[in-house]
């Protein structure tokens, strides 16, 4: 090969090699110790020895030369009868670098493009996408390296020395194979970048980005970064190819520089060295370059920092082959930047076929290798705990405490179908406790202050939101503790109170229907008995309703008592209970107003008094003004007493407020108890009549007068017999007939009757 390579301990060491080069090289190349200083004074000496031959050096933390890791020295790389061409930017623009060297080497159409630059201030990423626009050849290169703290790395061309830049050279070889090899395993979950700028990353899922790893590697990683996160990199996905990013700075303020750029709202894991598969890792790179004569090879400094003895395997597996390389703090791959990864140039291919090498078993600590296996098998099963979730009909989030603040650290994907709010929304704090609808939130405030008080461990509550699209959901959460985290479970409930709805409230209203209230009024009546408390029912009736529905439709009549059944539900407390009772009768339950029957009959009046007041305001519908007034009856109950009577109470108080001018409040007293016995009586004979089919019907004819008197047909009627019923207008018994509920009864009963004096007046005149 016309590429030889020395190593040196010491600059006089170095200047004894550089002595003995007789024949002027093409390329003279120069890793240099990690030290910045170091290298200047390096690079003055090869300046001195040879000023017409370009020269290239750098920092590097470890060089690599025939399979060996050089710690400590120079490795000198010299170049001879091989066509090369070097040139160099030092621009502070990344892509204008990139076009620069674009440029100059865009003819090229054989051989590759060997890039190198600082490891610290050139990101590369944009450099090397601009370099590939235009230079077709291979492109393969590293960054350069330092195990100083603080991280401080340069890059030399003929003298001209810098903490950013970048040099390529183009060497024109035929006879070569790129390589490169990623083999380090995710561990864990995806994680949300959370704010970044280029390749300094300030938080992860909200955590500082060092407490990120503190929280979730411990005290040692933490104190020791940025050094020990080269070991746990960040991967992420880059164009459908997995790419690390290692850890190279950190800053006082809590945020990490990594080698390569890490864009904000990109998902990350955590990422750590495959040990478990080492075998077949050594074999995959011996079968793909195991047959050449010369490499250059770039491994990460991970891959040393984590594999250890390992490392040194993947470098001298190569049958002993002339190597030299440097440890990178990122590797260059055609148009990406790559981390943790070996990537290498392998020159000439052997003349004969190489024998395979045996690779022995891993001499790596059992117990750490054990104990990569099982994170690798957590994280897989994980994963598919994970794409579980997410294909399911309920959302997971997890919250947890950030700097003293409860931020969402995971939100599945099954939550985007739920609310409309994708998991980044949720990460990055874009959906707040806004998407609760309404008062709901008071209930989820006072849950979660619940849970940091440390007085509940699980909780499982029901509440309203807002989706994205402005839609209202019920939801269902179970809510569970562990320690300063929250795990809540969301599950879409709509259907189901849906159908709930529909059991229990009025569809036109929206307000809980008779049965609800009948038993609502039972259960206070139990609790009464326990506590003496009283509680009241308001019966509401709005006067002379029936002449709306008749003059101006049943819609508009409809639209009324929407209006009114809301304005009663702001007229009333939010513990009370307002339910449409039929028709355009309304109840309004009031439980617990207190042990004094005093107190609990002033309370309700002045509910009552507010109900009657916003009632009776206008009311417009299609541009005409209505005025609607009601009369309510108030009916205080505690103790032994039955639903259906509380209500009948309050029902004759209203009646008695109708009698008495109407849209006025009357509360229900002994004076009053003569009409419920009354009104006991008249049901009772109601029923018996209804049900014992004893009641009459007849039949008044309807005629037409057109020149002679035509019969048409007849109108059926209801005729009672009772003398309590015969006292009271038919609508009124029609009225308590329904809140009976023994109106079908009765129309059958009239039906049967009707078509018996059909068929017996039919078979009269047949006969005649």
């Amino acid at each position: 090969m016309k590429i030889k390579s020395f190593t040196a301990g010491d600059l006089k060491e170095l200047d004894l090699y550089l002595k003995e080069i007789i024949e002027k090289p093409n390329l003279l190349f120069l890793l240099g110790v990690c030290s910045t200083e170091e290298l200047e004074k390096a690079t003055t000496l090869l300046k001195n020895r040879f000023s017409d031959v370009d020269r290239i050096a750098m920092t590097v933390a470890a060089g690599v030369r025939r399979g060996r890791i050089i710690r400590n020295g120079y490795i000198l790389i010299v170049v001879r009868d091989i066509p090369v061409d070097v040139f160099s930017s030092f621009s502070s623009d990344e892509k204008r670098a990139g076009k620069e060297i674009a440029n100059h080497f865009s003819d090229k159409k054989k051989g590759f493009l060997l890039l190198f630059t600082d490891g610290v201030k050139t990101q590369g990423e944009d450099l090397v996408k601009e370099i590939k626009k235009k230079v077709k050849i291979p492109l393969i290169g590293a960054k350069a390296s330092t195990s100083k703290f603080p991280v401080k790395t340069a890059i030399c061309h003929n003298g001209r020395f810098s903490e950013k830049g970048a040099v390529a050279i183009y060497i024109d070889y035929e006879d070569f194979k790129p390589y490169s090899i990623f083999d380090w395993r995710e561990i864990g979950k995806e994680f949300l970048v959370t704010e970044s700028e280029g390749n300094r990353v300030y938080s992860i899922n909200h955590f500082p980005a060092v407490e990120f790893y503190r929280h979730y590697l411990g005290d040692r990683i933490a104190n020791n970064l940025p050094f020990t996160g080269i070991e746990f990199p960040l991967i992420l996905n880059c164009k459908g190819q997995k790419t690390a990013r290692a850890c190279i700075g950190k800053h006082d303020d809590g945020s990490l520089s990594f080698a390569g750029r890490v864009p904000q709202a990109s998902y990350v894991k955590l990422g750590c060295g495959d040990l478990a598969n080492r075998e077949e890792t050594l074999k995959s790179i011996y079968k793909a370059i195991g047959g050449y004569e010369f490499y250059f090879l770039f491994p990460c400094i991970a891959r040393w920092n984590f594999l250890g003895e390992e490392a040194v395997k993947e470098l001298n597996i190569l049958e002993g082959k002339e190597s030299v390389g440097f440890f990178t703090f990122g590797e260059f791959y055609e148009d990406r930047l790559l981390n943790e990864t070996l990537t290498a140039v392998a020159l000439k291919k052997g003349n004969r076929k190489s024998s395979k090498v045996s690779v022995e078993s891993s001499n790596q600590n059992p117990t750490l290798i054990a104990l990569n296996n099982f994170l690798s098998r957590l994280s897989e099963e994980y994963t598919l705990l994970s794409d579980a979730i997410d294909n399911n009909d309920f959302g997971i989030l997890i919250l947890s405490d950030v700097l003293g603040r409860k931020r969402c650290i995971y939100a599945s994907k099954s939550l985007e179908r739920i609310t409309g709010y994708s998991v980044e929304d949720f990460i990055l704090g874009n959906v707040n406790h806004t998407i609760v609808y309404g008062d709901d939130f008071k209930k989820v405030k006072k849950l979660m202050a619940s849970f940091s008080k440390g007085e509940m461990e699980s909780a499982t509550v029901e509440y309203r939101i807002v989706t994205a699209d402005g839609k209202l959901k019920w939801i269902r959460s179970f809510v569970k503790s562990a320690g300063d985290t929250l795990i809540l479970s969301i599950t879409d409930i709509s259907a189901e109170k849906k159908i709930e709805f529909l059991a229990v409230k009025d569809p036109l209203t929206g307000l809980y229907n008779r049965q609800f209230a009948l038993e609502t009024i039972s259960r206070l009546i139990e609790k009464s008995k326990r506590d003496e408390s009283f509680s009241a029912v308001l019966f509401l009736d709005l006067d002379r309703f029936k002449l709306i529905n008749d003059v101006y439709g049943h819609d508009v009549g409809d639209e009324i008592l929407k209006v009114v059944a809301e304005r009663i539900r702001k007229s009333v407390r939010s513990t009370d209970i307002p339910c449409r009772f039929g028709g355009d009768e309304f109840l309004v339950i009031l439980p617990n107003l207190g042990v004094s029957k005093k107190f609990a009959e002033r309370r309700a009046r002045g509910v009552a008094r507010r109900i009657i007041e916003k009632v009776s305001q206008p009311i417009t519908i299609n541009g005409r003004e209505f005025i609607v007034t009601a009369s309510i009856g108030v009916a205080l109950f505690s103790g032994e007493i039955k639903a259906s009577d509380v209500v009948k109470f309050a029902d004759v108080a209203m009646y008695t407020s109708k009698e008495n001018g109407r849209n006025r409040i009357t509360i229900f007293s002994e004076n009053l108890k003569e009409k419920a016995e009354e009104l006991e009586v008249i049901e009772r004979a109601l029923k018996k009549e209804v049900l014992g089919k004893s009641f009459r019907v007849v039949y008044q004819p309807i005629v037409k007068l057109n020149g002679k008197l035509s019969l048409l047909g007849f109108e059926v009627l209801t005729r009672f017999n009772s003398k309590e019923l015969q006292k009271f207008s038919l609508s009124y018994l029609i009225k308590l007939i329904e809140e009976n509920g023994l109106i079908d009864n009765l129309t059958l009963g009239v039906l049967e009757k009707a078509c018996s004096f059909l068929e017996k007046t039919i078979a009269e005149l047949n006969s005649t």
